[in-house]
């Protein structure tokens, strides 16, 4: 049997990952870099159709409602129903049916969004010496 010395052991990583889906790409990038800071793995979501499939494998979501609030509520009612936590990101202009306000539903933020509101909705609290970032 061959030994590769080289090989480094598989390690298991303990992150969280979270599901984040924008269609506003910025945004995307910002809570990206904002939950990989923190110590979550990020897994960006190329469409609100592609949110909660069954291979998705995600601790919890991050939804932003953006300007397809139709398709945002589709894929946050697929989330509920496979309890999955969630937080909503919108404006504060758009209204959200009652519908979505179940167990999984962790909180909603209105733009714009700081970490320290962000990540106690994922169940993380912020480091002391953390700076407050604002995004647009």
């Amino acid at each position: 049997m061959d030994y590769d010395r080289t090989a480094k052991p598989e390690v298991e990583t303990t992150a969280e990952r979270v599901a984040v889906v924008c269609s506003d790409r910025i945004l995307a990038l910002d809570l990206q870099m904002m939950l990989s800071e923190a110590g979550y793995e990020v897994v960006e979501v190329p469409s609100y159709d592609a949110l909660a499939t069954p291979q998705s494998s995600v601790s919890s979501a991050v939804v932003d409602i953006g300007d397809k609030p139709e398709a945002a509520v589709t894929a946050l009612l697929r989330l509920a129903t496979a309890n999955i936590p969630h937080v909503i990101l919108s404006d504060e202009a758009q209204e959200l049916p009652l519908s979505l306000s179940g167990e999984m539903l962790r909180g909603t933020l209105h733009k714009p969004i700081r970490v320290d509101e962000l990540l106690p909705l994922l169940g993380q609290s912020v480091p002391p010496q953390r700076v407050v970032r604002r995004m647009p």
